[in-house]
């Protein structure tokens, strides 16, 4: 896997499949259980409009529905996310797969 930097090639990445792989890892781990709960509380009217919102909310969402801080993982998959979006699951303890923990 290649991984982007911000400011060169992450803009024209096609984040939707490399969601696809880390949600693999992440549903692995956690299930779809809490995730798909988190969802269908969001109300139609509210779904994100842009792409940036979308990561975020995924983001925001996955990090409550597993009660863990996702920014190391998300980080390190350089999916762009918020401030914002990180300051929210900053409450919860970190988590990252083994294969991805500094040694």
């Amino acid at each position: 896997m290649r991984y982007f930097h911000p400011s060169d090639e992450a803009a024209a990445a096609d984040w939707n499949s490399l969601t696809i792989l880390g949600s693999e890892r992440m549903l692995a781990t956690f299930g779809w259980g809490p995730i798909e709960q988190q969802y269908r509380q969001l109300p139609r009217s509210q779904y994100p409009a842009t792409e940036a919102a979308r990561r975020d909310y995924w983001f925001a969402a996955i990090s409550a529905a597993t009660r863990r801080n996702l920014a190391p993982f998300f980080a390190q998959w350089r999916v762009p996310v918020s401030a914002a979006a990180t300051q929210a699951g900053a409450a919860y303890p970190t988590w990252l797969p083994l294969e991805m923990q500094k040694k």
